[in-house]
């Protein structure tokens, strides 16, 4: 089982004057389309092979829209069978570098 979590930097979504429902609408987007369940508030989960892809294709996905997306959070992470997996925030500042060196 694989679950994505979202915490929000509430100093900063009121600096940008945005509530997290309006920060997380593209994520629940994201999950409607790829059969992935809001189980609480800001974390979404999915079981079976394909559920790290799904998740996870979410990061170059929101960048590609907003590439400070992730400034928008205190942490946003993903677990597996309860274990830490991957910080989103380091991934999405290693997206963005790949692509500064790759994509000019």
């Amino acid at each position: 089982m694989m679950k994505m979590t979202f915490v929000f930097d509430n100093n900063r979504l009121q600096q940008i004057g945005k509530t997290p429902d309006e920060i997380i609408a593209p994520m629940r987007d994201h999950a409607k389309k790829w059969d992935i369940t809001e189980v609480a508030p800001y974390q979404f989960e999915k079981d079976g092979e394909n559920a790290m892809c799904d998740l996870f294709m979410f990061i170059p996905e929101i960048l590609d829209v907003d590439d400070s997306y992730y400034t928008n959070f205190l942490s946003w992470y993903v677990e597996e069978d309860g274990q830490l997996f991957e910080d989103c925030i380091e991934g999405s500042k290693a997206v963005l570098a790949r692509r500064a060196k790759h994509c000019g």
